[in-house]
Formats: C-alpha cells, structure tokens, sequence
C-alpha cells in the first residue's frame, strides 16, 4: 500500500497550492491597505497642521495689530507637505536636510507667487462680479 497515490498527491499539491496563493493575496491586499491608511493619515496631519499654522499667523497679525497680507491657506498646506517630506528621512543628515530646505525654498517661493497671484485674481473676479449685482439692485 503506498502512502501517497497520485491522486492523493495531486490533491494535497492543489491544497497547498491554493492555500499559498490565498496567503499571498492576503498579505498583498494587507500591503495596499496599510499604504493608504499611511497616505491618509499624512494628508490629514498636514492639513490639520497648515490649518493651525495659519490659524497661528492670523492670530499674530491681529494681536500685533498689522494689517499684513496673509497668505492663502493653499500655501501653507504645501508649506507643510514639503517640510514633512524633508524631516521624513529615516536617517537625517546635514545634507539630506539642507537639500530639503534647499527643495523647499525653490518650490514654496514659486508656488507662492503663483498661490498669490491666482488668489488675487479670484479676488478681483468676485469685485467685478459684485460691482456689477450691485448695479443691478
């Protein structure tokens, strides 16, 4: 008698077969779901950080009292995108951080102007568009 048939063999091939590629489905699906858990769990730091960080800066200007231009909130959200990525590195050197800085002055400076620019343009869209009910009234 012997102890493994080729049926016997064929069916115990399938089994562990079929349980290999369950686990590996299983631990790819885990894979995916803990990266979107990550992703989610950064956006929401950074917006609840830009979100205090500008909270922060309008309450500065109003106790000193200045009548500064504040920037838009989409500024301060890239703001805080870029300086999380650069204090993400797992093992922070002085180079790696001045890069960093480095990338984030170029991008935030650029940004910002373009930020500003597109805010003030919705700005003067909305006084034109508000001029222009008031004619109607």
């Amino acid at each position: 008698m012997e102890l493994f048939t080729p049926e016997t063999l064929r069916t115990l091939i399938i089994i562990v077969s079929g349980a290999f590629i369950g686990s590996i489905s299983t631990v790819l699906v885990s894979l995916i779901n803990k990266r979107s858990e990550e992703r989610k769990h950064y956006r929401e730091i950074v917006i609840k950080t830009a979100v205090e960080n500008y909270k922060v800066h309008v309450d500065i200007c109003k106790y000193n009292k200045q009548e500064t231009e504040q920037d838009p909130l989409d500024s301060y959200i890239l703001h805080m995108m870029i300086l999380f990525d650069t204090l993400s590195f797992r093992k922070m050197t002085r180079k790696k951080v001045m890069k960093g800085i480095e990338k984030y002055h170029g991008i935030y400076s650029e940004a910002r102007k373009r930020i500003v620019e597109i805010a003030k343009a919705g700005e003067i869209k909305r006084t034109a568009k508000n001029k222009h009910e008031d004619r109607l009234h």
